[in-house]
This record gives C-alpha cells, sequence and structure tokens, in this order.
C-alpha cells in the first residue's frame, strides 16, 4: 500500500520458483526507478509484499525527503526536488517504519494502525486512554489441540524455520525452529511436519502455560 502511494505505476511480476522450498514457493520483481526489486515468499501475496519492501529500503535511501504540500481543494501530491527528481513524504517513511518495528515487536500492525487510529479520531479528544481489544481467549481443550493449530490460533506471528536435516534416508532427522517474539524454540521430527510440530509444542508449553502429558510432550529442560 506504502508503495503504491509512492509508485503509482509499480507493476508486479510473479513467477513460480524453479526450486521451490519450504519457506519460498513464488518469487516477484517490481521496476522502481529503472531498478528491478525482487522478494520470495510462500504464497504470491508473500512474494509481492517483499519485493516492495526491497523497493521501499531503495527509495529511502535514494531519495530526499519533504513534507506533504496540500491545496484545500487539491489532492495530496508530492514535492520535487530542484533537480526535478521526486522526494519522499515522511508521512510514508513513518508509516514503513511503524510497520517494520511493531513486526519486530510481534505485534499485528493492522490491529495497531486501528489503535492509532482511535487515538488520533476519538480518545485524543476526550483525553480518555484508548482500549485495547481483549486478548483471544484460550481454548479449553488446549491441551488435546494439534500444537500447530493451536500456535496459528494464538500466535499467528510465530515463524519457523529449516535449521538443517541429518542422517541418511530413511533415517534422516529434521531440525526446525520458532521464533516467537524473539524467542528461539527448536524441535525434531523423522519430517519437516514433526519437527515443526515439537517445536510448536515448545512454543506452547513455555509461552502459552500448555502443561502436557508426559506421554505426548516433555520439555528438555
Amino acid at each position: 500500500m506504502i508503495l503504491n502511494e509512492l509508485v503509482k505505476s509499480a507493476t508486479y511480476t510473479v513467477t513460480d520458483l524453479p526450486q521451490p522450498s519450504e519457506m519460498n514457493q513464488y518469487t516477484a520483481t517490481v521496476l522502481v526507478d529503472g531498478v528491478s526489486h525482487i522478494g520470495h515468499g510462500r504464497s504470491k501475496m508473500e512474494a509481492k509484499s517483499m519485493a516492495a519492501e526491497a523497493a521501499l529500503k531503495y527509495i529511502v535511501k535514494n531519495r530526499q525527503f519533504s513534507a506533504f504540500k496540500k491545496d484545500e481543494d487539491a489532492d495530496e501530491k508530492m514535492e520535487v526536488a530542484e533537480d526535478g527528481s521526486p522526494t519522499l513524504p515522511w508521512q510514508h517513511v513513518a508509516s514503513f517504519a511503524l510497520y517494520k518495528l511493531l513486526n519486530s515487536w510481534g505485534e499485528d500492525p493492522n490491529q495497531a494502525r486501528g489503535v492509532i487510529t482511535s487515538v488520533n479520531m476519538q480518545d485524543s479528544i476526550g483525553g480518555q486512554p484508548p482500549q485495547n481489544k481483549p486478548a483471544k481467549k484460550m481454548p479449553e481443550n488446549a491441551a488435546h489441540m494439534n500444537p500447530l493449530m493451536l500456535l496459528n490460533q494464538m500466535l499467528p506471528h510465530a515463524r519457523f524455520e529449516e535449521l538443517g536435516r541429518s542422517g541418511n534416508p530413511p533415517n534422516v532427522v529434521f531440525t526446525f525452529k520458532c521464533t516467537v517474539d524473539g524467542q528461539i524454540f527448536t524441535g525434531t521430527g523423522s519430517n519437516k511436519k514433526a519437527a515443526k510440530k515439537m517445536a510448536a509444542f515448545a512454543v506452547c508449553h513455555k509461552i502459552l502455560a500448555i502443561q502436557y502429558p508426559p506421554d505426548v510432550y516433555t520439555p528438555t529442560n
């Protein structure tokens, strides 16, 4: 959305990766200022988002900064530098920076944006602090749920990454890590799904305080 505000004619090209992996299935390219910016992702939308982020980083590094000039009867327009090149409005830089900051904190940028709007349009007028949305309620059968499903429901910002594999077929052992709010949890298994599941067990036990039966999951420390 931010890139579209800055580059009205931005066009994406999305293709399948020649050698797709668990983490990346597609590649997207967007042309900005004559430079191709590339992103990869598990979905076409994720690949486009990563390409847009690469383009934004390029724009932030290579364009000058300015503030919007707004006429009463005119739409917002981007200022132009003395040499005729477009400059970058601070509003867009701040929006992009806030989005990345919230992501690094494990927050939902869309929910945060809603809170900010509430502060600007309502709560700031009355001088009352905004009311945060209630936290998701833990399912009653959480200890009996598939930890991957529970993690997706309660901590959707969790990210999995394959660390490696060892052994020879059919005795291959996979290792995955799961990152949540800066904390890293690992799990191993005879296949990728099993390894991710064990990492998810560790996350649910530590962060969500799920007490699993010993025959289901036993913490390593």
